[in-house]
Order: C-alpha cells, then sequence, then structure tokens
C-alpha cells in the first residue's frame, strides 16, 4: 500500500479509482471507492481510454514503461497509444478474411473505448495512421463487417534486465556486491557451489 497524504492506496486504488475515474475493474461489482471515501475527490472526472496504452502489469503483452509528464500527459498518452496499436503484437489484421486481431487490453476495458465491439474497428483507427489505418478503413469500407478477434495475452514476465545464476557463473563480487570495507547493513550468506 501506499500512503498519500495519509491515505493507503492500492496499485488497484490508483489504477481504476484514480486514473479510470473511480471505474469499476471488469471483473469486480462497485466502483473502488464509495460515496463516503475521502480519496473519491482524486479521482480523474473523465476516463481517457489511452491510460490503458500507458499502464504496465510487467506481462510481456503490457505496454511499455515510460515516463510520463504533467506538462506534456496529452501527447504522450497520444503518442502511447499509436506505439501500442501499431505493433503487430496488438493490433492486427487478416484481410481476406476481414478479421481485426486486438489485444486482450482491449476486450477486458472494452467499455472505456467504445458502446459494442462493432464499433472498435473506427476506435482503434483513430490511433493507428500511414498504411495500417489505410488497410483498416479499407477493410471496413470493404466488407459489410468487420469481424474482431482479441489476442492471447502473455501473462510472462517482462524482465528484460534478469540474470539466471547457475553453478559456473557465481561470483564473489555477485554473491557481495558491496566491498569489504563498507559492508551492508545485513549479512550476507556465502554460497558455494555445492549450495546448487
Amino acid at each position: 500500500l501506499i500512503n498519500i497524504g495519509d491515505d493507503l492506496f492500492s496499485f488497484n486504488d490508483l489504477e481504476h479509482g484514480i486514473l479510470r475515474a473511480n471505474t469499476r475493474h471488469p471483473y469486480q461489482v462497485s466502483k473502488p471507492f464509495g460515496i463516503r471515501d475521502s480519496r473519491r475527490m482524486l479521482s480523474l472526472q473523465t476516463l481517457d481510454p489511452r491510460i490503458h496504452f500507458a499502464l504496465n502489469c510487467g506481462a510481456k503483452s503490457c505496454p511499455p514503461v515510460k515516463r510520463y509528464t504533467p506538462e506534456s500527459i496529452q501527447e504522450e498518452l497520444r503518442l502511447a497509444a499509436m506505439a501500442f496499436c501499431e505493433s503487430e503484437e496488438n493490433v492486427s489484421m487478416e484481410e481476406e478474411k476481414s478479421v481485426l486481431y486486438l489485444s486482450k487490453i482491449l476486450y477486458w476495458y472494452m467499455s472505456d473505448f467504445v458502446a459494442s465491439k462493432e464499433d472498435l474497428p473506427k476506435k482503434i483507427a483513430e490511433y493507428l495512421r500511414g498504411k495500417k489505418k489505410e488497410k483498416l478503413e479499407k477493410l471496413q469500407k470493404g466488407h459489410s463487417r468487420v469481424t474482431v478477434d482479441f489476442l492471447e495475452y502473455d501473462w510472462s514476465s517482462n524482465d528484460i534486465n534478469f540474470i539466471t545464476y547457475g553453478k559456473g557463473n557465481l561470483s564473489s563480487k555477485r554473491v557481495f556486491p558491496h566491498s569489504t570495507k563498507n559492508p551492508p547493513p545485513q549479512i550476507y550468506e556465502k554460497v558455494t557451489d555445492g549450495d546448487f
């Protein structure tokens, strides 16, 4: 939990209570902040669906982690939405079958973007440019109905800086990263090859 002005917030509270304008999570029955909850006053007044192109839970299918600033948030969200939708892993098309494949994020939070599934192709086109936008617009004009299907979500870790340790690649510098002159306050146990 995070303490902000003596109020406690979970990451769920921050996402759904504040950033999604106190909108209920897709799989919950009530809003995060009730009528008498003092944290309600911190909620955004309107929900900007582009927030879903900026939030990251650490899974591979999540949008990339970026730094956002108050001065440029509108432009930064616009760019995040475009980058997310231009990725074939999040938005792709099969013209012959008139199918638009979308990230599962757009399934879970569909009501943040549109009133119905049929409206998704038009909404997604707003976040595209160039050939991909032209392709989607052509798909919409050329067929009476575009089928929208959702891609599997990859929940595996998006940890690109991890190190896998094995018997042969442990050294005292990795196990004891501090110099012996200035040891850390906690005590580390020495690891030997026999410990694996």
